[in-house]
């Protein structure tokens, strides 16, 4: 049997097992948090108090040794844990593959320790998810479902539903690998679906904490949980603004101020509302020390590409400004206005951090597309909003169909910036050599392109990635800054951006045989179009039949619609005085409900 396309890319580049083990000391950053669950579950039995029930005797042990430990139900504390090293694990494994993608492009071999991280944390939170059910079930709480004697809690159930969604999109990224080719980019429609599911399910972990009930959640280890939760809310749902990290976007550069509002709004909203005072700030100081870790060991231990990250911090504190200053209005305005100031003055602390240490710094090309990064925060901070009140277990003070206005009013703001187009113009590409694999690049573009969002030469895949910025010399003429990297395994590009159009000319492209691609030397001269920058940064994709597209949009939007329907059970049944739409009641001072607490599992004597 002929074996497809993607099976004789990873052959081509596999060789032998010997190739693994070039790895070497990788192979710790999976294995040692692997460890470290372990022995924390091993610590947990050898020092849990033996119940008297004839159940596997180590889970007993250990939910007595977590509760004790924890001040929560062993259910609550165990899902939580184990979700949050599934998190840590995952995380570093996404951001070193995406890392590892643009230095080097294609994998060596399919399970690289970035790949056997992803696939893992992923797993082990749906592990996370019946972690809880089994503790549940052992300790007969009254939480969730009940069915004869299984316990299902209402967040476990949407933590194994963006678990599973996740591990889907693994076969359907073969799929689509195998009919389409490589395609080197976060945002294809199955890598969404993996990251999508990974970066939700800190939602999911606050929801199990919240579930425990308002009296558990005062312990010392739900308090500072409950924070860490809440910046990694934050750090999930910057996960899809990763292209612009990485300096390689290949979607139109306002999409990188409309994702961070919609982040910001939702994220911090829900922070402050959750936390009270300085929640918003707690959330982002987590969140600005994770992110800088994780770049440290992505670009330094790893020595690979450093991602940047937004700021979020004038974001946080507007937030924390309209929460003291308008305390006295009612929620659903209150959390408006902050919609407005963090899509306005926070927008614009933003815009200082990319001149300071973006990839690609906004300048005034953005406006008025700009208009769709301060109109995003709006929805999302409504929906921060009711999120935050659920694990304060307050009244959401929203109802269903609020909700799922916002909802879909974010999406059609999402959907502005997603035409990519391309021109009719000529490049004539002169290359003048500085070393031996390194040259100056001067570029003169028919017709002239005027202000672009930017104009630079990409040099990736050959090791690390530079982006030098072409600096306008006339009219239609550019120079770069400094030299690039040409020849040996380097793809370069010169690249322009202005508005919906992204367009690319090769300036040297290696040989692949793999794909069949010939090379694109370096001459002295070349005239050629411009075209659309993906043909160029997607060069290993190819056409193929449309069945397999059909499968995976298909199988996307299924999961989707199952995320969002165990989320909104979740966030209704988790508290019952926190119910979507319970209270119309839309102020600070609204008389609060406290749910029962979760009934401990009843003490043997």
């Amino acid at each position: 049997m002929t074996p497809t396309w993607a099976a004789q890319a990873t052959l081509a580049h596999s060789g032998t097992a010997s190739v693994a083990a070039g790895y070497g000391t990788d192979w710790l950053y999976l294995l040692i948090p692997l460890g470290i669950i372990v022995a924390i579950t091993a610590y947990l039995v050898v020092t849990g108090a033996r119940g008297e029930r004839r159940v596997i005797g180590f889970v007993p042990r250990a939910a007595a040794s977590l509760e004790r430990i924890t001040g929560l139900p062993a259910w609550s504390a165990g899902g939580v844990l184990m979700g949050t090293g599934a998190l840590i694990i995952a995380v570093i494994g996404f951001l070193w593959d995406v890392a590892w993608h643009i230095d080097f492009g294609r994998d060596e071999f399919l399970f690289t320790p970035a790949h056997s991280m992803i696939v893992i944390g992923l797993l082990l939170l749906i592990a996370a998810a019946v972690t809880s059910v089994v503790l549940a079930t052992v300790n007969r709480v009254v939480v969730g479902i009940q069915f004869k004697n299984l316990r299902i809690p209402f967040s476990a159930i949407a933590l194994a539903t963006l678990g599973t969604g996740a591990v889907i999109g693994f076969p359907l990224d073969e799929l689509w690998h195998s009919a389409y080719g490589v395609d080197v980019t976060m945002w294809g429609p199955t890598h969404l679906l993996m990251i999508g599911g990974a970066s939700l399910s800190p939602i999911a972990l606050w929801l199990m904490l919240t579930e425990a009930g308002p009296e558990a959640n005062r312990s010392g280890f739900a308090l500072v949980r409950r924070t860490l939760l809440a910046g990694a809310v934050l750090i999930g749902l910057s996960t899809f603004q990763g292209e612009f990290d990485f300096g390689v976007p290949q979607f139109q550069q306002l999409y990188h101020p409309v994702l961070i509002v919609a982040a910001a709004s939702v994220g911090l909203v829900a922070a402050r509302a959750a936390l009270g005072r300085w929640g918003a700030v707690k959330a982002t100081a987590f969140f600005l020390v994770a992110r800088a870790s994780l770049a440290l060991l992505v670009g330094e231990a790893l020595n690979h590409t450093i991602p940047r990250f937004p700021l979020y911090l004038g974001a946080a504190l507007v937030v924390e400004g309209v929460w003291h200053l308008a305390r006295e209005l009612r929620a659903i305005p209150r959390a408006v206005i902050s919609g407005v100031v963090v899509g306005t003055v926070g927008l614009a602390t933003e815009w200082a951090w990319t001149l300071l240490w973006g990839w690609h710094p906004w300048n005034a090309t953005l406006w008025p597309g700009i208009i769709v990064a301060s109109l995003i925060g709006i929805p999302g901070a409504i929906i921060g909003l009711a999120m935050g009140r659920v694990f304060a277990f307050r009244a959401a003070v929203t109802t269903p169909r609020l909700l799922m206005a916002c909802g879909a009013a974010m999406v059609l703001l999402l959907a502005i910036p997603f035409p990519r187009n391309d021109i009719d113009a000529t490049a004539d590409i002169a290359t003048e050599r500085v070393g031996r694999n390194l040259a100056m690049v001067h570029v003169e573009v028919d017709p002239p392109l005027g202000d672009t969002d930017w104009a630079e030469v990409l040099a990736w895949q050959g090791g690390h990635m530079d982006a030098i910025p072409l600096e306008a010399t006339g009219p239609r003429t550019y120079e770069s800054a400094a030299p690039v990297p040409v020849g040996g395994d380097w793809k370069t590009l010169v690249r322009f951006a202005d508005r919906d159009v992204m367009v690319a000319a090769p300036v040297y492209l290696p040989e692949d045989p793999a794909i069949g691609a010939h090379e694109v030397p370096v001459v002295a001269q070349r005239r050629t179009e411009l075209v659309r920058d993906t043909d160029l940064l997607l060069r290993e994709a190819k056409e193929g039949p449309s069945w397999p597209a059909l499968v995976a949009y298909l199988g996307i939007a299924a999961v989707a619609c199952g995320w969002l329907t165990t989320l909104c059970l979740a966030f209704t049944r988790v508290n019952p005085g926190a119910r979507l739409g319970l209270s119309q009641a839309t102020g600070s001072n609204v008389k609060k409900r406290r749910a029962p607490s979760v009934a401990m599992r009843r003490r043997t004597s």
